[in-house]
């Protein structure tokens, strides 16, 4: 019946829109370009005409091909500001958080990740932590430091937002050998199980932090500007240039 057609093309487009993401965020931009097109803008409702307009502009904004991307993103993502859901509302509102720390848009940014709420899911400590890292603030990391060891998330990515939030603040003390431990460890955990994104920011995070005066972060700062280039992703690349290989380190490593 009509319900059931319906039901079958709201599970077509959430799945197309599912596998887009994932594709963004593994650096395969020409086959999430591909997915997010697959449907006219006027056959989609206003939910996921939104999501994809969102998806678009952030691929954009990865690239770097458009200045307007973020703001676009924003803008598409407001769409969601007063959804009901709290499952939706906390993964709509990490995607919005990251978005605005491409914008430079910190405070906001920080403001949003640590307003997430916990008993939905842990990520928005992770986003909060990152732009910690990338602001300097360690009156920022301790607030995430605290949720961090109060929250009962389990599994390997919880475990990782627990590593991450006790790198950086180790290297906001100044720990810098310590910190660069916990990021190999991290790094360790996150390579079979995350997106070629999020394992690239936490290797450019570990560079600008602990330095790429130390060994192993001129390593991290090298396997991040690798997949940076190989995707194409300009845009990351201006964003994490703190953690990126400087003309010295390719010469040293050459």
């Amino acid at each position: 019946g009509i319900s059931q057609r319906l039901g079958d093309f709201s599970w077509t487009v959430r799945a197309t829109r599912d596998t887009a993401t994932s594709d963004i965020r593994d650096g395969e931009f020409d086959q999430a370009l591909e997915g997010l097109n697959t449907f006219e803008a006027d056959e989609l409702p206003d939910f996921w005409k939104a999501s994809f307009a969102a998806d678009r502009a952030v691929l954009s904004l990865y690239r770097g091909d458009d200045p307007g991307a973020a703001d676009r993103a924003l803008e598409a993502m407001s769409t969601f500001d007063d959804v009901a859901d709290p499952q939706l509302r906390a993964g709509m509102d990490q995607y919005k958080s990251q978005v605005m720390q491409h914008a430079g848009r910190w405070e906001e940014a920080y403001e949003l990740a640590m307003g997430i709420d916990l008993s939905t899911t842990g990520a928005g400590l992770y986003e909060a932590a990152q732009v910690a890292a990338w602001t300097k603030r360690l009156d920022w990391i301790e607030p995430v430091e605290e949720a961090v060891s109060e929250v009962a998330f389990r599994g390997r990515l919880a475990d990782g937002t627990r590593m991450l939030t006790q790198a950086i603040a180790m290297a906001l003390r100044g720990e810098r050998t310590q910190a660069a431990g916990v990021f190999d460890e991290l790094i360790a955990l996150f390579e079979p199980i995350v997106l070629g994104f999020d394992l690239t920011m936490v290797r450019a995070t570990y560079a600008m932090l602990v330095g790429r005066d130390h060994p192993a972060a001129v390593e991290a700062a090298r396997d991040a500007h690798e997949w940076l280039v190989r995707t194409g992703s300009h845009g990351l690349m201006r964003m994490w240039a703190g953690g990126l290989p400087t003309a010295t380190d390719s010469e040293a490593t050459a």
